[in-house]
């Protein structure tokens, strides 16, 4: 039975009235049953439908803005009136510590190019290195070179040579 007193108020189904009201879909389903919402009534389609004035009715506030969380601490309580000045000197301390933080963030982003710049550099010379190495290679003779030879042991000196050259004579 639709309720025309109340012509361009609106009118939910009952999740949407849930929502709205901040209460589980439930709670509105029982105070449908319990008769505390004498508006509400099923529109062709079985969809529940719930005016405004029904919530009101009920005791639920639609559209109110949650309460606080308790047990929740928030990072920053809101400051009280007339302390303006302290939140203007806050504000230009956290904007200076800002800006320093981004310059420190520019200074570590040029020097990343930089090394990545000088890193690219020597990856290409070894690259070369290598290419003049192989190219190298490729040009000689397959037989290994030949062993230096050895040389002869040095002669072992007696004891006076061995003075003489702790002296320096």
């Amino acid at each position: 039975m639709p309720d025309d007193t109340a012509p361009g108020r609106p009118r939910w189904s009952v999740a949407q009235a849930a929502k709205r009201a901040g209460v589980a879909r439930s709670t509105i389903q029982r105070y449908i049953a319990q008769g505390k919402m004498p508006g509400a009534y099923r529109n062709e389609d079985g969809v529940w439908s719930i005016g405004v004035e029904d919530l009101l009715g009920a005791g639920l506030m639609p559209d109110r803005p949650a309460p606080a969380d308790e047990g929740v601490q928030r990072a920053h309580a809101p400051a009280p009136p007339g302390d303006t000045a302290e939140l203007a000197r806050r504000v230009a301390e956290l904007e200076a510590e800002l800006a320093a933080e981004r310059a420190l963030l520019q200074a570590e982003r040029e020097r990343r190019v930089n090394d990545e710049r000088k890193a690219a550099e020597h990856i290409a010379d070894l690259r070369k290195s290598i290419a003049a190495l192989e190219a190298g290679q490729s040009g000689r003779n397959a037989t290994p070179p030949a062993p230096a030879t050895s040389l002869p042991a040095p002669r072992q000196r007696g004891f006076l040579g061995r003075i003489v050259d702790n002296f320096g004579l």
